[in-house]
C-alpha cells in the first residue's frame, strides 16, 4: 500500500458511512482511528485491537519508506476513491427482466409455446373463422400492451437518467468549487480521473434522456399513427379513407372548372368562403390559378394506393393458416396474427439470427419465434431464409 500525505479513505455514499481503508496514522498530535492490522508499509500484521480503535501519538507504529515520505507542501489532497455505483444500486431486481427482449421468454429453449393472454381468440379454443368483436378486443388488447411496454421503458429511462445525473455531481462533490487541478502534485491523477468518471456519467444521463423521450413519443403514438394492417376495420378504415380523397378530388376538379369560366358564383355555390375564392384565383410564382395539377396527381396516387393495400388485406384474409416442418424448425403463417415466422426448438446459433436480422425478423418472446407481417416482402424474405437454412442442413 502507498502511503501519502493523507492515507485515503473509502467512502461508502450509499449507507452513508465512511469505513477505514487502510491505515491511519497521528497527525498534529491528534487521534485517528486505526484500522486493525496494517502498517504503513502495506504488510499484514496482527489485529492490536478492535477496529475503529484510537491510537495515542506516542504509541509505536512502522514508520513509512523514507523513498515515500510525503514532503510538506500545503496544499491538501485531493484524491478521494468511492466504489463505483453498479446498476443494481439504482434499480431492484426484475425478476430476470431485461429491456432486450430477445431470448427472455422462459419457455425459448424448452419450444413450448407460450400460453396466449386470456381474452384472446386462440386461446378461448375458437378456431380462425373468430368473430369481429373478438378481434377487435384482441387488437385493442395488444395496442395497450404496447403502450404500456414504452410507456415502461420510457420511466426506467428517465429514472436511469436522473440516476446517473446524481452519480455525476457526486462524484466531484469533494471537489471544491473552483478547484484547478494541481498540475505535478500527487492529486493531479485522481482529480483527473474524477472529473473523467462524472463526463462518463452525465454522458449516460444524456442519453438515457434522449432513449426517455424516444419511447414517449412511442407510447404517444400508438393507435393514432395510421391505419394498421392488424386492425380487423381496417379495410373499412381505409375505404372511408378513399372515399374521402375522391371527394376532395371531383371537387378540386369543379372548382378548377368554374376558375377556368371565372365564376365565383358558382364557387359560393359550393360553399367556398370569399377568403378562398381570393385564395383560389392568386396566382403563383409562375402565373397558375386554381389548384394545382401536382395535388391532383399525388391525390390520385394516394387513391391507387389505398385501394391496392385493401386489395392486398383482402388477398391476406383469404388465406389460411400454415405450419410446416423444415431443417431443424418450423414455419408457420399466423392469418388472423398477421404475422408469418420460424421457430426453433431452442436458441438458434449466431449465423443463424444474423441470417434472420438481416431479412428483417425479429424475436418476439410471447410467439416464441422469429417472426415478419404477412404481406409479399415477408413471404419472400421467409423463402430465402428456408432456402439457406436448407442449404446449412443439407451441407
Amino acid at each position: 500500500m502507498r502511503c501519502g500525505g493523507f492515507h485515503r479513505l473509502r467512502v461508502n455514499l450509499l449507507f452513508g458511512a465512511a469505513q477505514p481503508a487502510g491505515c491511519l496514522r497521528a497527525v498534529r498530535g491528534r487521534l485517528r482511528p486505526a484500522s486493525p492490522g496494517w502498517s504503513c508499509t502495506g504488510s499484514r500484521q496482527a489485529a492490536s485491537g478492535p477496529p475503529g480503535a484510537l491510537r495515542a501519538p506516542g504509541s509505536v507504529m512502522p514508520p513509512c519508506s523514507p523513498s515515500r515520505r510525503p514532503q510538506p507542501c500545503g496544499r491538501a489532497s485531493l484524491r478521494l476513491p468511492v466504489r463505483r455505483l453498479q446498476k443494481a444500486d439504482f434499480f431492484p431486481p426484475t425478476g430476470g427482466h431485461t429491456m432486450n427482449p430477445l431470448n427472455t421468454a422462459p419457455t425459448h429453449d424448452t419450444g413450448v409455446p407460450p400460453v396466449p393472454p386470456e381474452g384472446s381468440p386462440k386461446s378461448s379454443g375458437q378456431d380462425g373463422t373468430d368473430s369481429t368483436e373478438a378481434r377487435r378486443a384482441q387488437f385493442a388488447s395488444k395496442a395497450e400492451a404496447r403502450k404500456a411496454r414504452y410507456e415502461a421503458r420510457a420511466a426506467k429511462m428517465a429514472a436511469y437518467s436522473d440516476a446517473m445525473m446524481r452519480e455525476s455531481n457526486r462524484i466531484v462533490e469533494n471537489i471544491p468549487f473552483g478547484q484547478p487541478i494541481l498540475v505535478g502534485h500527487h492529486s493531479e491523477r485522481g482529480h483527473r480521473a474524477q472529473i473523467a468518471r462524472s463526463h462518463r456519467a452525465m454522458d449516460r444521463s444524456c442519453k438515457a434522456a434522449k432513449l426517455a423521450e424516444y419511447y414517449q413519443r412511442k407510447a404517444e403514438g400508438v393507435g393514432g399513427a395510421g391505419i394498421s394492417s392488424d386492425d380487423p376495420d381496417a379495410i373499412e378504415q381505409l375505404r372511408d379513407k378513399a372515399r374521402g380523397l375522391q371527394e376532395w378530388q371531383d371537387r378540386a376538379k369543379k372548382i378548377n372548372a368554374l376558375v377556368r369560366k371565372n365564376d365565383r358564383a358558382g364557387m359560393v355555390a359550393l360553399g367556398l368562403t370569399d377568403a378562398q375564392i381570393a385564395e383560389v384565383f392568386t396566382p403563383d410564382y409562375m402565373g397558375r390559378v386554381g389548384i394545382p395539377a401536382y395535388s391532383l396527381q399525388n391525390n390520385l396516387a394516394n387513391i391507387k394506393r389505398i385501394e391496392q393495400r385493401i386489395h392486398e388485406i383482402e388477398k391476406r384474409q383469404q388465406r389460411a393458416d400454415v405450419e410446416q416442418a423444415g431443417a431443424g424448425y418450423v414455419y408457420f403463417e399466423d392469418v388472423d396474427d398477421n404475422r408469418l415466422g420460424l421457430r426453433f426448438p431452442g436458441k438458434p446459433d449466431a449465423p443463424t439470427r444474423d441470417l434472420l436480422k438481416r431479412h428483417a425478423f425479429k424475436w418476439s418472446p410471447t410467439r416464441n419465434a422469429w417472426v415478419r407481417h404477412l404481406n409479399n416482402a415477408g413471404i419472400y424474405a421467409a423463402q430465402q431464409v428456408r432456402k439457406a437454412l436448407d442449404a446449412q442442413a443439407g451441407a
